[in-house]
């Protein structure tokens, strides 16, 4: 007995100290993750709407919208507010009323709202008072679907004052699609507050609570950046909170983890010690490596956890669309305004400028979707191949019809266990590659087939275009990697890397046969179960 004491009591002190640290370290590292989440998003939030307002300033100053408002041409009004929400996806809708908020015209068109007083409305009464473009408070709007949105409103103006207001809707749910890559758990929840206490989002729908009264939301929304325990909000008992403010919309942006979910290791290792001095002193050596080998190893993983999330940070390089959409937006404005005053050879500087733009779009396009192919999850189920090309085909009809291809599908191709949405990226981009990689004035002649094998289904695609050198077949699959200059065949040397990491993922792998000037055969393998 003396002798478990001898050892239980400094055993138990120890255990006690190191729970103490460990809580200490994950709640600490689970603050910098909540932190680093919270401020991508902010980021990303305030750079959007940064070039929301200047896209929306840019139209609301043009000369030929205020003149058409000034000579109530309907038609040319209604075609101006069609160009400016079709060349931005982010818009879902816009609006001009007159000075008094009675609503004018729309695109799309809802006849339900021509005609009626938003003077009463937030936005309108913003706009009216500001002088830049004002963004409004979450609401859920009386037109069309009726979707949770907010408005970017400024005023028209000619020297003598205001002839009108244009407002332009981004909806809410938009934003969601970009936060699905950044929530890394269920255990984990974004919250979006605008300036009046407004719930935007949540992770799973769009929805406007105002949940300000609960004593913690209003100490985070009171507060410069930092973090708190918060007791009662969505399904957790229990949550740790982290707050960043977005300071040019007055938004807080919230990031924050179930509290049970963080602990439950430390948790399980205080159960782990006490059933471990309830069995036998002997095991206490044993058990005691055990804890010590899951407490780092869980350290370690989280550590990793928030490495990965930094370098998403930067991989995804959101923050670079807002300029690049801003740019465009502008080029676009010069070579449609000023042509006659820039000539031939500013209109040439021009769309060089528009093209370098767009061509650093897809590049940040095609890192999103090669990060979205690493880190997404996976949902594996029965994928029939034939369709899957089918579908695939589908949505390259235009490139398909362009080059006049021919391609021959040997069906059926089988049946795979995959994730369905995958397997088609994956084959648009071996399509793609087929199509693009041609000599000048060969028709693309593209032959698909597959083998069946024990455990898998290879996937063959055989092409008559360029051709590979053998020694270039494993520098293809790397990211960023190109054989031949822009100039000749364009692309951003993504598109085999892509293939291979989802090939991957859902446990197969790709290779290919090829020769210069003898055409290319790829194929693709995936296991059946």
């Amino acid at each position: 007995m003396t002798l478990f004491l001898v050892v239980a009591i400094p055993t138990a002190i120890l255990t006690a100290l190191t729970a103490f640290f460990v809580y200490d370290e994950l709640t600490d590292q689970t603050v910098r993750h909540n932190t680093v989440t919270a401020r991508l998003v902010a980021k990303h939030i305030d750079e959007e709407f940064y070039g929301l307002r200047r896209y929306v300033e840019s139209f609301a100053i043009r000369e030929r919208i205020r003149n058409s408002i000034e000579a109530n041409d309907a038609d040319a009004i209604q075609e101006q507010l069609e160009d400016l929400v079709e060349n931005n996806s982010k818009l879902s809708r816009a609006v001009i009323t007159d000075t008094q908020g009675v609503l004018r015209f729309d695109y799309p068109r809802d006849p339900e709202t021509l005609g009626k007083d938003f003077s009463h409305r937030n936005w309108f009464k913003g706009a009216s008072q500001a002088d830049t473009p004002y963004i409004s408070e979450a609401y859920r709007r009386t037109a069309l679907d009726q979707a949770v949105v907010v408005m970017i409103a400024t005023k028209i103006r000619d020297p003598q004052g205001a002839v009108g207001y244009l407002g332009a809707h981004h909806a809410i749910e938009d934003l969601m699609d970009w936060l699905d890559s950044v929530q890394s758990s269920d255990s984990e929840r974004i919250a979006i507050f605008d300036q009046y206490g407004n719930q935007m989002m949540r992770m799973d729908s769009p929805q406007i609570e105002n949940i300000s009264e609960h004593p913690d939301i209003q100490k985070a929304l009171k507060q410069p950046e930092g973090w708190l325990k918060i007791n009662g909000i969505d399904e957790f008992d229990r949550a740790l909170l982290s707050h960043v403010p977005i300071p040019n919309l007055g938004w807080t942006v919230m990031a924050y983890q179930d509290y049970t979910v963080v602990f439950a290791p430390v948790q399980r290792l205080l159960r782990t010690i006490l059933i471990f001095f309830l069995i036998a002193l002997a095991a206490m050596g044993l058990l005691g490596w055990l804890w010590y080998r899951v407490l780092f190893t869980y350290a370690e993983d989280l550590r990793r956890s928030n490495r990965e999330l930094e370098n998403l940070c930067y991989s995804i390089a959101h923050d670079l669309r807002a300029p690049l959409r801003a740019m465009q937006g502008f080029t676009s404005l010069i070579a449609e305004d000023y042509a006659e005053k820039l000539g031939d050879e500013g209109m040439a500087c021009a769309r060089r400028v528009g093209t370098a733009a767009q061509r650093m779009d897809w590049l940040i396009r095609d890192l999103l979707e090669y990060g979205s192919v690493t880190h997404r999850s996976l949902e594996f189920e029965r994928v029939d191949l034939s369709q899957s090309m089918q579908n695939a085909m589908e949505a390259m009809v235009a490139r398909i019809q362009k080059k006049q291809a021919e391609i021959r599908v040997n069906d059926p191709l089988g049946v795979v266990t995959a994730d369905k949405r995958m397997v088609q990226h994956l084959l648009e981009h071996l399509l793609s590659n087929a199509l693009k990689y041609v000599a000048r004035n060969i028709t693309p002649k593209i032959e698909i087939w597959s083998e069946d094998k024990p455990q898998h289904v290879r996937l063959w695609m055989r092409d008559n275009g360029i051709g590979i050198p053998c020694e270039q077949f494993e520098r293809i699959f790397g990211i960023f990697q190109r054989l031949h200059p822009t100039e000749s065949y364009s692309g951003t040397g993504i598109g085999l890397a892509i293939v291979k990491k989802a090939a991957e993922r859902m446990g197969g792998s790709v290779g290919l046969e090829s020769e210069p000037d003898k055409g290319s055969i790829f194929w693709i393998e995936l296991p059946k179960k």
